[in-house]
């Protein structure tokens, strides 16, 4: 078990790796229901989509131990990233809505990384999530780069073009804390 989550963190850097040097990792075009996510509801360009950000900061408040605030704190990335895919969907052009969302993403993101780097080993729990958390980045990392290929050359949207690097960044820094809790885990 250590040992498959130790090769698909391995995979997953490499594979975050080669798509920031352009190359495309996934050809498949991902929808949400691949990110097990029904419906996104709300969407950041929505004027009360500050309801579904108290909804998610209370779904963590009352996550008691690490690896659950953790886990609350993946599912609110990977809806963020459906939400993501969604406005692409909808309205592929408007920076305006994705610039929120990915502004959101990038800080549950820090968050996340903040909340594995003082997570303690669970054994199997962990393990199963560390699986789950590899899947999802890489599917995460693929709608980022469709951002990315697809504001590129905009001159209108450098600076957003940036926050979605900046985005991408975090998802690689979450990976590389990966193998330390596998370190952890072979200890026992």
């Amino acid at each position: 078990n250590l040992k498959k989550a130790l090769f698909s963190a391995l995979t997953a850097a490499t594979m975050l790796f080669l798509g920031g040097l352009g190359m495309p990792v996934l050809a498949q075009d991902l929808t949400i229901a691949d990110l097990g996510i029904e419906s996104t509801g709300i969407l950041p360009s929505n004027p009360f989509y500050f309801f579904k950000s108290f909804r998610r900061n209370i779904r963590d408040a009352f996550s008691w131990n690490d690896l659950s605030k953790a886990q609350s704190q993946l599912d609110s990335l990977n809806e963020q990233a459906a939400e993501i895919k969604q406005l692409n969907d909808i309205n592929p052009d408007e920076i305006v809505g994705f610039e929120r969302a990915v502004r959101n993403y990038k800080e549950t993101a820090e968050a996340l990384k903040t909340r594995l780097t003082a997570l303690k080993n669970r054994g199997d729990a962990i393990a199963k999530f560390l699986d789950t958390l590899i899947d999802r980045a890489l599917k995460h990392k693929e709608i980022l780069d469709q951002l990315l290929s697809k504001f590129k050359n905009r001159e209108d949207a450098v600076e957003f073009y940036n926050l979605v690097l900046s985005a991408e960044e975090r998802l690689a820094e979450i990976l590389a804390v990966i193998p330390g809790h596998i370190e952890d885990a072979k200890k026992l």
